[in-house]
């Protein structure tokens, strides 16, 4: 039974949870059923205890305790028990939005005919709604829904000829652009990632529009226009620009996790300029970064991912901020989840003294750390791959080449860092058993790696070439 989907759910329960679920077992509204709860209470209580204590026979016994055995009946109560947890998650969900949850009583009192309770519950909607601070893709939807709910009362209690079907079409088409902006700017990000392509039917006559200045005085239209703007024209600045103010005036109006993603969306520009040699942008995404930091936005839960942790450390290094980048990786250390703290930790850490040089520390910091993260693994042989062949450890740096290129060989779902790396074993080689005395086999080489797209080090590679 230690595999069944009912105690599994049940061992994510939060202390409210269980509380909250236990009114609902014992409401009669919801559950008549007195075998309920027993086992309800029983599974709570031993959620942490050894497989033996969730074995068949003792669950049944917990819920029928003068009863003979009967798996199929254990088998049938259990499935009940987790449709009744299931209906807590959604009237939770339900009552966390109070919007919906006041459009569902006025829907319901309008198809009773209860006109008079249903003007002043619907009353009551209008003013939640405008209270909302909220100006995300959902506002929108839910102005619809809004709308459309006056349309339906009105068209078929009164028949009059006012009837608001303006702003229930235009709220419609305003939800309808920014949840396709929405959806395109992480489409986009998808593709640079995994190369791979998607049609996104009526974006461009999206596009068209509100290049002609229509929707824009929606934050929500506003900000995933010009971020797809931006992520599809690296060439232009002026949509970041716009990106960064609108980020600024607007990113209390957005829930908590799509506030973060709209962070994400301006440092992904950062990022793709910075691929492209654009090194200006290292202080903007620094910026962008810090700024999240400050404002809470980049911590979900209360925890900074490993991710963010790690590309913030790098820009600071790369600012040669070493001094706050320490001060960083101390002070953000108990924010990472607790799972990886340790790890994440070591890894950025060694990356820390790798910038400053100081091998011995990084070195020794990369032996304590377990690499679970299949990027964090390619770093980490980057890093001694670089400190072998500048200390001069070329008989572990040839064995390195060769644990490296047979590990990214087995990799997959890696896309563009999988040629960048094997690219960067086969220069090293090269240099290792090549004749770098030689003034024309140097220069040869040289031409080779700034002509090569996909190259991991290509700035380092350079800089080898020209001390030799």
């Amino acid at each position: 039974m230690q595999d069944s989907l009912l105690i599994k759910v049940i061992q994510q329960l939060s202390k409210r949870d269980v509380r909250e679920i236990r009114k609902l077992i014992q409401s009669p509204y919801f559950n008549q059923r007195t075998d309920l709860l027993p086992l309800f209470n029983y599974l709570v209580d031993t959620k942490a205890a050894p497989p033996e204590y969730h074995s068949p026979q003792q669950l049944f016994e917990i819920a029928y305790p003068q009863e003979t055995f009967h798996l199929p009946r254990l088998r049938h109560l259990m499935t009940y028990l987790l449709n009744a947890i299931k209906s807590y998650f959604a009237i939770e969900e339900a009552r966390s939005e109070q919007v919906d949850w006041q459009l569902s009583l006025v829907r319901a009192l309008r198809k009773r005919k209860l006109n008079k309770l249903y003007q002043q519950e619907f009353s009551k909607l209008q003013q939640l709604q405008e209270r909302q601070q909220l100006r995300n893709t959902q506002y929108h939807f839910r102005n619809y829904l809004l709308h459309k709910e006056n349309y339906e009362y009105t068209f078929r209690s009164s028949r009059s000829r006012d009837i608001p079907l303006q702003q229930l079409t235009d709220e419609l088409s305003t939800f309808y652009v920014a949840d396709i902006l929405h959806q395109s700017c992480s489409i986009l990000t998808h593709k640079t990632v995994w190369k791979k392509d998607y049609d996104i039917q009526l974006l461009e006559a999206v596009l068209q529009k509100v290049d002609q200045g229509y929707y824009l005085d929606s934050p929500s239209v506003a900000i995933y226009y010009h971020s797809y703007r931006a992520l599809s024209d690296l060439d232009t600045v002026h949509h970041f620009e716009q990106l960064k103010i609108l980020i600024t005036e607007h990113w209390q109006q957005f829930p908590p996790g799509e506030t973060r993603d709209i962070y994400q969306l301006a440092i992904n520009y950062c990022i793709r300029q910075l691929n492209r040699g654009e090194q200006q942008f290292i202080r903007e995404a620094f910026e962008l970064y810090r700024s999240g930091l400050e404002k809470k936005v980049l911590l979900e839960d209360g925890l900074l991912a490993g991710l963010n942790y790690k590309n913030i450390l790098r820009l600071g290094i790369a600012l040669k901020e070493y001094e706050w980048a320490e001060q960083f990786l101390e002070r953000y250390k108990p924010l990472l989840p607790k799972a990886e703290r340790e790890n994440t930790y070591r890894y950025n850490m060694a990356y820390y003294h790798f910038q400053k040089r100081e091998y011995e520390q990084t070195m020794q910091l990369l032996q304590e750390v377990e690499f679970r993260d299949v990027f964090n693994n390619l770093d980490a042989r980057r890093m001694l791959l670089r400190i072998y062949f500048e200390l001069g450890e070329y008989n572990a740096l040839e064995s390195l080449l060769d644990s490296f290129k047979t590990y990214i060989s087995r990799l997959k779902g890696i896309g563009y860092h999988k040629e960048n790396y094997l690219n960067l074993i086969r220069f090293v080689r090269r240099m290792l058993r090549g004749n770098l005395r030689q003034p024309a086999f140097r220069e040869q080489l040289k031409v080779e790696v700034q002509q090569t797209q996909a190259l991991a080090e290509r700035d380092w590679l350079l800089d080898q070439l020209a001390l030799t």
